[in-house]
């Protein structure tokens, strides 16, 4: 097992670190098949310094969150005065783009590039998550809000296969019900060990 020391603080412990590929010899050949690389406490570091192993990177720059921000407004999304009023450099720090922010900056990408219809939703949803209280009743609002906000951003700038982007907010949805719990909770000790400090 190797642990590692994230940007905040705390520690991640890995267990088993596997990346999937192709094989490639040092002629450029591929001779196809997988192979298994045994990480040192070292390389995993290493990874860690560059962001892209525990989500370190930023997903937004400023300019991209001050154009969320006038979505925000512009399709009518429900969101809290206190995200609309934050600094913009704490909502760089916030909002992570779709997708649970411990994914590599790479698949991040992706799912905004796939799922944009729904990007001022998600920076809503960063927020609840980040300000969480630690209830059960409350993540359900944020994520009752977050279906909300998508089919209202979907109805109103989308107009090109609506119901193939509705389908896919309401499978978000679901995705964010049956796997956000633990972030919602790491956020909420977080948030409480800060005060404590």
């Amino acid at each position: 097992m190797v642990e590692i020391t994230l940007k905040n603080g705390s520690k991640f412990q890995i267990q088993t670190l596997v990346f999937h590929g192709k094989i490639i010899d040092s002629n450029g050949t591929e001779p196809g098949g997988n192979a298994t690389y045994p990480f040192t406490e070292s390389d995993v570091n290493a990874l860690n310094s560059l962001g892209r192993v525990c989500g370190g990177i930023a997903m937004y720059a400023e300019n991209d969150i001050q154009r969320l921000l006038e979505g925000i407004k512009e399709y009518g999304l429900s969101a809290p005065s206190e995200m609309l009023e934050a600094p913009i450099e704490k909502l760089v720090e916030i909002c992570n783009g779709i997708g649970d922010g411990q994914m590599p900056t790479a698949l991040r990408k992706i799912l905004n590039g796939v799922l944009n219809f729904a990007e001022c939703s998600a920076a809503i949803h960063d927020w609840r998550y980040a300000n969480s209280d630690g209830t059960q009743s409350s993540r359900l609002a944020a994520d009752k809000e977050f279906r909300a906000n998508m089919l209202d951003e979907i109805s109103r700038k989308e107009r090109w296969f609506k119901w193939l982007k509705e389908w896919s907010a309401l499978r978000a949805y679901y995705a964010v019900r049956s796997c956000g719990y633990a972030d919602w909770c790491i956020a909420f000790t977080e948030a409480n060990r800060k005060e404590n400090v």
